[in-house]
């Protein structure tokens, strides 16, 4: 290699490192960040809308019907704003557990909506697959039901 050459070479290699290389890494650190970002935000709008659910679990009409609140509504919107596609099946996990509260009796109320908290911190600890959250949800339903005495629905006649 002639020194001209080598030259050249120095110099692309001088660029690369000074202004590519920093560059390659504060695109990283930024995609970190706003993942880091949108992990606070899931799970502080999630937390609002259990705790609003959970506010709104014995809140009844006077025909006893499942109230549901403006709290609890506006936390949902909050959530199906915020939340990504990937994580779609956790909020969906809540959204079952309102429509089973609604018009429902009192002790269904609360198997839901210990089914629903029970399974939704499971996901943000990866303990389960987005794919099998409604499933689980269903079953610890069940179960809740069963420990407060409920009747469980079937599908034979």
């Amino acid at each position: 290699m002639d020194s001209g050459l080598a030259v050249i070479v120095g110099a692309v290699l001088a660029l690369v490192g000074s202004s590519v290389v920093p560059w390659i890494r504060e695109s990283l650190q930024e995609k970190t960040r706003r993942e880091r970002e949108y992990a606070a935000e899931l799970r502080t709008v999630t937390f609002a809308a259990l705790e609003a659910l959970g506010d709104s679990v014995l809140i009844k009409q006077p025909t006893d019907d499942f109230v549901l609140t403006r709290s609890v509504a506006e936390r949902l919107l909050r959530l199906s704003m915020t939340i990504r596609a990937a994580d779609r099946p956790m909020s969906v996990v809540i959204e079952t557990a309102v429509n089973d509260m609604a018009h429902r009796p009192d002790i269904y109320n609360i198997a839901a909506y210990k089914a629903a908290t029970e399974v939704v911190p499971m996901y943000f600890r990866g303990a389960c697959k987005p794919d099998e959250m409604l499933n689980l949800y269903k079953g610890s339903l069940i179960l809740w039901q069963v420990t407060f005495g409920h009747a469980v629905p079937t599908d034979k006649p």
